[in-house]
């Protein structure tokens, strides 16, 4: 539509139907365009993913990273303070995930990348995925004090012998009571982080919402 006839439509509009039907009228032709500037416009996606680390305790048969040909290594804090300083710059918030193609936890200063995270302004939340194999009651009472916002167990199967299979160590035991014990401690600490179980289906998993019920 050329710009008079948009101009000589919306004078007709005010004259017969009023202000409010006019915006009504007119609302889905400037709400898209508007929509799609104010996301380019963000300094900032909603969330940003970080992979502190991609070494694993873990040999899972469906993980890419042991194919990927690339070193093993830890993100230099150096480079952790360089992404936080930038996000405190920003003029969008976001919500932080630790994840990737590694054990997030094994990373040495993760209580301290936790607590960095949590203090810079504009995140929102800080989030960490693991196996849980490595969280130790020391270390989860630590991360909870940290300010953790959410802690997403992936143990891929609820069933041991599966577990075995497909993660190849035998840690499904360990696991397990280490998810547990993180979940006394965030209860009986009344802290607020949020916890989630992510499993895979496989066919030996016929019956997996009985199993995860029971965990």
């Amino acid at each position: 539509m050329a710009l008079d006839s948009v101009k000589t439509s919306a004078k007709w509009a005010l004259k017969k139907v009023g202000m409010l039907e006019v915006a009504r009228r007119h609302y889905h032709a400037i709400s898209t365009p508007f929509f799609y500037r104010a996301k380019e416009a963000r300094s900032l996606p909603e969330s940003l993913c970080v992979e502190l680390t991609n070494h694993c305790n873990l040999k899972c048969a469906k993980c890419p990273t042991y194919d990927a040909k690339r070193g093993r290594s830890f993100m230099e804090m150096e480079l952790v303070e360089k992404i936080f300083s930038d996000i405190g710059k920003a003029k969008h918030p976001v919500a932080i995930a630790f994840s990737g193609g590694g054990e997030v936890i094994l990373h040495p200063n993760i209580v301290d990348i936790v607590e960095l995270a949590v203090k810079t302004k504009n995140v929102t939340k800080v989030g960490i995925t693991t196996n849980g194999l490595a969280l130790n009651p020391g270390l989860s009472e630590r991360l909870l004090r940290a300010g953790l916002s959410q802690l997403k167990f992936s143990t891929d199967t609820t069933d041991p012998a599966t577990y075995l299979k497909y993660n190849r160590v035998d840690g499904f035991a360990q696991a397990r009571a280490n998810i547990l014990e993180f979940a006394r401690l965030k209860r009986e600490g009344g802290y607020t982080c949020r916890i989630d179980f992510k499993v895979s289906l496989y066919k030996e998993d016929q019956k997996l919402v009985e199993n995860m019920k029971a965990f």
